[in-house]
Parts: structure tokens; sequence; C-alpha cells
């Protein structure tokens, strides 16, 4: 293939893209396709608007193409699914919601789609969720390609993910970030346009809900741990750009940036976001050019604002005092206890509830400035039982609740009538068994899908169930608890009642049945004797359910690879499960040859294996031998970061410490820190980042509790 001639452009490109069969109005306009002498076709491309080369791509592979035409855009989709039915089941949604995505930007900016192509590329094995090529998305297959019952939650993912790299077209590649020292800025609008695109096709889900989980307990995760860092980030050599990424761009600038249109108002910030568009478009710009922009459209000091939230580390801490007289008055008083490290407070509107019981309460407004911030004074109310600071999917930080609060909610969360607000709570909950000040053992009961109608947040509540699980409960305390839950799991399974997370509670299920009665079902199911209540047994979860047995069953794990082997049909999934059987293997010596293969590059080509890989080594039910990796794997970092992609180093990090809660796994980890003051410094927050849920859990004591003197955040 040959090229049509480049030229430079303020950083920018004017770069072709890939060809396309129709010559349709905007659309990349074919010069010239010509076989030559040499057996070789040649193609020249007309010049395309200016963009960045980073978004320059183009796929070669044996694909399956779908064509389709949408709202006066024509798509093609590129796939290697085998599974014909599964591939006819998808389709449909794929190009509508890539249609619907595109109608809803090119609506909510004023600005027609800025380029001619609108094709993307399912990849098995992609290592990111997507890539937004312009006229070339790449995805990562399964995350398009959805099982036939796969759970409301997962669709909306999907939804998410087209409406992400759609929203990218406008904002990283009509207007690029001028420097990567604010790739969060594509990033945010991207994720915060995602949000907004998803509503319409999605009328039965609550999206303010939807936004709270899908950003806060991941931002958290970064945010609360020794590697938190501002959104924007100094960056002194490109090389370096990959370090940037991470939930802190990803799910913290969204909730950062729903504040900042709540400051103006839907109308102004969507007038500012269409002027900077037009502004800068083909080109470059800053967050500094958006801020002053938008400045003019508010009498806030959004550049103190932005100092705080933007350009600063870490996240707010409160402490809620609460004073209630006998004579009826209430006085509520949120208090700041950290700043910046400048003194900066992190400004913010948040929603306090005050209970009485349940069912009866109230919603205050709280714009919370400075130390201290006081609700209006409130007159003959009984005494409040509990004070739900955070009421709100834009509250950002740690609000403490105090003894009498966690009591009350800890027993009646699932009680209140909003899921909102019940969200709030689960979350403040959980958020407190982090910061130590109640053992997890008491939320396990509390964590019970039974208790919860809403999906979303049914889903949340398993996933905070395998992490207590796995995380922070001693081997002793999971024997006391998987039997009962594991019971309750099946029964909801068999019922059939939560047909909205059947797929998640089977996950969980399959995920915690330590107990023999409940691991001889699953290799009945997998053997196909039995079969999951109201769910299909697909190729995947077949494979994953060999893969959870092989650990369970170490003296039928290697008859459970070979036949699982032989039966599994699509090609690619079978080169998966290939590379991932040494790390399955029950024999650590077989086990350290796949840690030891790591080492060289070429096998780390495919970094989603890698991490599924070593996962396996260091499931929680393998750590006593696994152990032995951690120190090796955290070495290895910086050759991680020089040979892999953006969110490898994490991953890698991640995977390492996944399944490790001792004491002695969280020395490993501050010894080797110690060790190596000058490891870079983004090297170093993406391991105490991954780190955090080890560090936490080793300072349990095995019943739960905090060790004597030991803080979880010292």
């Amino acid at each position: 293939m040959r090229l049509s001639r480049r030229r430079a452009l303020g950083g920018f490109l004017v770069a072709p893209l890939l060809p396309v069969v129709t010559r349709q109005a905007g659309a990349v306009i074919i010069l010239d396709s010509t076989w030559q002498a040499d057996n070789r076709k040649y193609i020249t491309f007309a010049n395309t608007k200016p963009f960045s080369t980073y978004v320059f791509g183009f796929a070669a592979g044996r694909f399956q193409v779908k064509t389709a035409r949408r709202r006066g855009h024509t798509m093609r989709m590129l796939y290697r699914e085998t599974n014909a039915a599964k591939v006819a089941a998808n389709t449909k949604a794929i190009f509508d919601l890539h249609a619907q995505s595109v109608a809803w930007m090119e609506e909510y900016t004023g600005i027609g789609m800025p380029f001619g192509k609108m094709d993307f590329v399912l990849i098995p094995g992609f290592q990111y969720g997507g890539m937004e090529h312009i006229g070339n998305i790449f995805y990562r297959e399964s995350s398009l390609m959805l099982e036939p019952d796969a759970s409301e939650n997962r669709k909306l993912g999907r939804a998410r993910l087209i409406a992400h790299e759609t929203a990218h077209m406008w904002f990283g590649n009509l207007v690029t970030m001028s420097w990567f020292n604010d790739v969060w800025l594509k990033e945010v609008f991207a994720n915060f346009m995602a949000a907004k695109i998803v509503n319409p096709s999605f009328p039965n889900v609550n999206h303010d809900l939807n936004f709270l989980w899908s950003h806060l307990p991941s931002a958290y995760s970064e945010d609360r741990s020794r590697g938190s860092h501002p959104i924007q980030q100094d960056l002194d050599n490109l090389k370096n750009a990959g370090t940037l990424y991470g939930r802190i761009i990803y799910q913290k600038a969204p909730v950062v940036m729903r504040q900042l249109e709540a400051k103006l108002g839907e109308a102004a910030f969507r007038e500012g976001l269409s002027e900077y568009l037009q502004r800068f478009a083909y080109g470059n710009a800053t967050w500094d050019d958006l801020i002053q922009i938008l400045d003019r459209r508010t009498t806030d000091d959004l550049a103190t604002w932005s100092e705080a939230w933007v350009k600063r580390a870490g996240m707010p801490t409160y402490r809620t005092n609460v004073d209630w007289k006998k004579g009826g008055q209430l006085d509520v008083v949120l208090e700041a206890t950290n700043t910046t490290e400048d003194g900066l407070h992190w400004d913010q509107e948040t929603q306090v509830v005050i209970l009485y019981t349940t069912d009866s309460y109230e919603i205050k407004p709280l714009s919370i400035q400075g130390k201290r911030s006081q609700l209006p004074a409130m007159a003959s109310k009984p005494e409040p039982r509990a004070i739900l600071p955070n009421a709100s999917e834009m509250s950002y930080g740690y609000f403490a609740l105090d003894q009498k609060g966690r009591s009350f909610l800890i027993d009646r969360a699932y009680q209140l009538p909003d899921p909102v607000l019940r969200a709030t709570a689960y979350w403040s909950l959980y958020e407190e068994v982090l910061r130590g000040e109640f053992p997890p053992a008491l939320l396990m009961n509390f964590v019970s899908v039974g208790r919860e109608e809403d999906p979303l947040n049914q889903e949340r509540l398993l996933s905070y169930y395998e992490e207590l699980f796995w995380q922070y409960l001693k081997p002793v305390e999971r024997g006391y608890y998987q039997q009962e839950n594991s019971d309750k799991l099946w029964a909801y399974l068999e019922s059939g009642k939560y047909q909205d997370i059947q797929s998640s509670l089977w996950s969980t299920y399959q995920q915690t049945a330590l107990d023999p009665v409940h691991q001889r079902r699953l290799y009945r199911i997998w053997t196909g004797e039995d079969t999951i209540p109201h769910l299909t047994l697909s190729e995947n979860r077949r494979i994953s359910l060999a893969t959870s047995l092989a650990i369970y069953m170490p003296d039928e794990a290697g008859t459970i690879m070979a036949r699982e082997m032989e039966r599994i049909e699509n090609p690619d999934q079978r080169e998966r499960f290939a590379f991932l059987l040494p790390a399955l293997s029950p024999d650590f010596e077989e086990r350290k040859k796949f840690f030891e293969s790591l080492k060289d590059p070429a096998n780390r080509a495919k970094e989603p294996w890698v991490g599924a890989g070593l996962r396996l080594l260091h499931h929680p039910l393998r750590t006593e031998t696994a152990i032995a990796f951690i120190e090796p794997a955290l070495e290895m970092m910086p050759e991680i970061q020089e040979t892999g992609d953006i969110f490898f180093p994490r991953q890698w990090a991640t995977a390492t410490l996944s399944g490790h809660q001792s004491e002695e796994a969280a020395r490993i980890v501050q010894n080797f820190m110690d060790d190596n003051p000058t490891l870079s410094y983004r090297l170093r927050n993406k391991i105490w980042m991954a780190a955090d849920p080890l560090l936490r859990a080793s300072k349990m004591e095995a019943v739960g509790r905090i060790q004597s003197g030991d803080r979880m955040d010292d």
C-alpha cells in the first residue's frame, strides 16, 4: 500500500485514512487503485483533515465484514467471532449504538461528524476496551459481542464504551490536547459524554445511580491510596505518556466535570464546549483554554476551583458534627479534616440526608466551602438516627460516619426507599471498612443480594461480597461464611427471581464456591450432567468454569484442562487457553516456568492474557507459593513500562498482588519500595495503587479487627 504525501501541522499530521469500498460524499476518496507488475496493489488516497498521529491506525488480518447504513453514515464492522448466532444477535445493536452516539454528539455540539469514515474493528485479546483511531476504532471483541443472556449492566457497559469512543471523534480527535499532560481532557469528555449519550437508549435505568457506581468506587480505589496524583499531571518526556493513564483520569475526572457543569448550568456549559470545539477545530488546545472560555459564563472563580480539583493530588475527607438539643434544634456541620499540600480546600456541592427512620428523612443541599460548612439550623424535629452527608452522585471524598450512623445504616440501609440513597449508604459503609472503622466480617451478611431490588445496586453488592470474601476475610472466616452464602446464591439462581443479574449471580457463585458440595455441582455443570438455572453455559462460561475447577480440584486439574482444550471451538479462545495452561497447573514448578517465561517480552505480547495468567498464579488459594513471585515481578516494572502498553504496568502490578492479604506480602512490597527510591514517581504510584488493598488487609487481624494502635491510613 502506498500512502499519499504527508505534511506536519502544529503537532498534527495530514494523513490518509484507510480505504472504504463506497465513494459516498464525505468519505475518504481513493484516487487510484491499481495492480502493478510486481504483484502488489498500490492505493493512493486523498488527504484528510488534519489529525494527531497517535490516532492513526490500521488493522490487517483475517476478518469478516458487516456493513450498515444508519442516519446518513455508512459503517463497517470487522470481526473474528466464529459463532454465527452470536454475531447475528449482536450486530444490529452494535451498529445502532454507534449511529445513536454520532447523532447525539452532532446534536449536542452543533458540529457534524468531523471525519468521513466510521468503521470499527473487533479484536480478540485487544489490550484496551477501545481505541479511537479515526475511521478505524479498535474494540476488544468480547466487550461488544455479548452473550444472549448478558445482564442489563453489561449491555449498558457496551453502550458506554461505544459512546466513549464515538465522543472521542470530537473530544480528542477534532480538538486534541496540546501536550499529553492534558491527556485527561480527551478522556474526561469521552466518559462524561458517554454517560449522557446512553441515557435515551436505557430509559429504565437510573442514570444517576449508574453514574455513581461507574465512577466513584473506581476513582476512590486510586485516590485513597498512597499513589494518588492530580488529574492533570506534568510530563517531561512523551515516552512516559502511558504512565499518565488510570482511574483518576477515567473515573474521577468525569465527577469533577459534572460538578463544573452544575456550577455553570447545563446551557452555559454546553455553549462553552461548542465554542471550544469550533475555535480549536482540527487543532490543539489546553485545559486552561477551556477554563477561560467557561469562566466568562459564571461569577465563580473557576481558576481556583481548578487548582484544587484538577491540578492537586488527593481527595477531601470530612467529619460530620451533629448537635441535637432536646428543645428540638439540630445543627449539622461538615468539617474538612485535610487540604491539598498547599492548603487549598476542595469546594463542592453535596446533599445531606437526615434520617429519622428509613422512610422518614429530609434531604438538604449543602455547599461545602473551606474548612467548616453548616446546614441552616432546623427546629422542632425528633433526634435523627443517622446523618448521611454524601447523598449525591457528585459528592466526592471520604465522608466519615459516626458510630451511631454506622450502626443504624448497617441494619437498615437496604430499607431506604430511594436506590441512590441506598447506594451512597452501601458505599459509605464499605469505605468505613476500608478505613478500619469496623471489621469486614460485619458487612458480609449485609451485602446479601436478596435484600436489594435494583439491578445496579445488586451487582455492586455482589462485587463487594467477592472483594470482602477474598481480600479482607481471613481463611478461617471464609470457611464460616461461604457455606451459607453459597447456598443463598444457588437458591437465587434457582429461583430465577433476579433475571437482570443472573449472569453476575452465577459468576459470584462460581468464584466463591469453596465447599466441596458446591464444587461438585460446578463440576457436574461443566461436564453437562447438570445445568445453570435460567442461564446458558456458553463456551466462554465453560472455559471460565474449567479454570475455576482446575484451581479448586488440583488432583483433577490435568484431566479438566485436557478435556476443556479438546472442547474449545473458537480458535482464538483455544490459543488463549493454551497460553494459560501452565499458569493453571497444580504443579508449582510448572507455574514457576510460566512466570519465568514472562521475562521474555515476546511472551507478553497479548497483555490481557498475561494479566489473566498472573491472576491464576496469585489466586488466593495459591498465595503461600505465589508469594515467591512478588519481588521479581516488582523488579520487572521498569521493563514492563518500557515494553508494554499504557495500562500494562498497573495491570501487571495489580494482577501480581491481587490474591494476597498477608503481612509478609505487604512487607515485600514495602521493602521493595524502600530499597528502590530512584524508581520513577509514576511507577511508584502504580505500585502503591495496586498494593492498597493488600496493605489495608494486612493490617486486619484474623477475626477482622484492626491491630492494636494501627490505623488503616497511617
